[in-house]
């Protein structure tokens, strides 16, 4: 069966065969992972081998620093199991443009 749907970081990597995960790497959406209840801090020591991509994003593709989220958390554990990887910021432009961005 094919599932259209992925509900946690976790179903990539447990769905990935040795042979897909020698090419493919994994997006890390912290936005995803704040809505799924996940910690990051499990993930990122378990994954940070396969991890290729960067999402900073909220829930719901809000501006970065308007939900209750913990980037300042995230930024030490990214740089901790990361290094120096790149990160792309994932949101939609408010509504009342970009000066509304902080």
């Amino acid at each position: 069966p094919v599932s259209n749907c992925i509900l946690t970081c976790e179903c990539p990597v447990r769905r990935t065969t040795s042979a897909v995960a020698s090419v493919c790497v994994m997006k890390f959406d912290t936005g995803s992972i704040f809505i799924n209840g996940e910690e990051p801090a499990q993930l990122l020591q378990r994954h940070a081998d396969i991890i290729g991509h960067v999402h900073l994003s909220e829930p719901g593709l809000a501006p970065l620093g308007t939900r209750d989220t913990n980037h300042a958390e995230m930024a030490i554990l990214l740089r901790r199991h990361m290094g120096d990887i790149p990160l792309t910021i994932e949101m939609l432009r408010p509504a009342e443009g970009e000066h509304a961005i902080r």
